[in-house]
């Protein structure tokens, strides 16, 4: 993000750069950062140890919809995963139907992508081969000055008017900040003929929208030249999604409700959302509401995507089920976006019991 100011003989002229930033929040210090990995790490190592001693069961579906939502066909399979000691990965199907898909063509590689799904686990002994950077949400501007003159220049100095929608964090060559008025100076001193000088400005971006950086340049001869440099700031949404029955544990052949709530934290709309509700066996789907038709398909609750979520806002999925038999059953919910690079998915455990 560059800004240029040319000293010439009658003529100062500054070209105008253009920057973008993302909305942020404070950075946390680098000991906290490295706190933080070190927390991740030690949980992906106890996953580590723990996938060497469980077997589970690994779903893969597909399901197709047209235009106007209405169900297609559908691709699914069921394996059972199990890790050696020596985390050698071997694999059972146990439930492999025919697929029925018409609009999306499932080739032989495509099916066995689905089919080794590898954890990637970042453990406390491997984290020195990695070079682990914490999100930075700062942005840095550099702006230039230059004497394309014919004799040097003395007093120069550099304002930079920072825009209400930032903040200032920090800059070089001993600059001055006034908080009221919002103005950084630098005095840069003699520029000799043909001679440029840089300085660095590090902002934190506070509100979404597109603001003005004005920038001055001044010298002792008179000289004054301004730039109007525009900034673009763009929100993102951040999506959470919470499950809860409302009852547990719950007596045989009583109803329980399970609620889905899904709530965007960012500063950004979050794009079409989608829920899907998977019952364990032994549920039996009662009903379902939210703010979006629903469809029930071998136990799998899907609704229909959102075209979005308001950041701030929340969405609210409900799923009634009854259980005929005691037992410790699970409930899943899985989320999908546009706005998140990887679903969403998180499950509650309720106890039915009886006689």
């Amino acid at each position: 993000m560059i800004a240029r100011a040319v000293f010439a003989t009658a003529l100062v002229v500054f070209s105008m750069g253009v920057a973008r930033a993302t909305t942020v929040k404070s950075d946390p210090s680098s000991e906290e950062i490295q706190k933080i990995i070190q927390r991740f790490a030690a949980n992906e190592a106890a996953f580590a140890k723990a996938r060497e001693n469980y077997t589970y069961r690994q779903t893969a579906r597909i399901f197709e919809y047209d235009a106007a939502g209405t169900p297609g066909g559908k691709f699914e399979r069921v394996d059972e995963i199990i890790f050696t000691p020596d985390g050698k990965r071997t694999e059972r199907a146990t439930y492999a139907p025919v697929p029925t898909l018409r609009m999306i063509h499932m080739s032989a590689e495509d099916e066995e992508d689905l089919r080794h799904v590898m954890p990637f686990v970042l453990t406390t002994a491997e984290i020195d081969k990695y070079h682990v950077r914490y999100l930075g949400r700062q942005g840095t501007f550099t702006l230039s000055v230059a004497n394309d003159g014919t004799v040097p220049t003395d007093n120069v100095r550099v304002m930079h008017k920072i825009p209400e929608g930032f903040q200032y964090v920090g800059s070089d060559r001993g600059a001055q900040y006034d908080p009221a008025t919002r103005l950084l100076t630098w005095f840069v001193g003699r520029l000799d003929k043909g001679q440029t000088a840089s300085m660095k400005v590090t902002l934190s971006a506070q509100k979404i929208g597109e603001f003005q950086h004005l920038v001055r340049a001044t010298s002792e001869t008179g000289s004054l030249s301004d730039v109007q440099l525009w900034t673009a700031v763009e929100g993102t949404s951040s999506l959470a999604m919470h499950v809860r029955d409302l009852e547990d544990p719950v007596e045989v052949g009583a109803q329980n409700v399970y609620e889905v709530v899904v709530k965007n934290d960012g500063s950004a709309a979050a794009k079409n959302i989608g829920i899907a509700c998977e019952l364990a066996p032994g549920m039996t789907f009662e009903s379902a509401e939210g703010p979006a038709q629903h469809i029930v398909d071998n136990g799998i609750v899907v609704f229909r995507a959102l075209p979005e979520i308001a950041p701030g806002q929340s969405a609210v999925f409900r799923v009634k089920v009854s259980v005929a038999n005691p037992g410790t059953l699970r409930f899943r919910a899985r989320l999908t976006s546009d706005s998140i690079e990887e679903p969403l998915t998180t499950e509650e455990l309720t106890k039915f019991y009886g006689e």
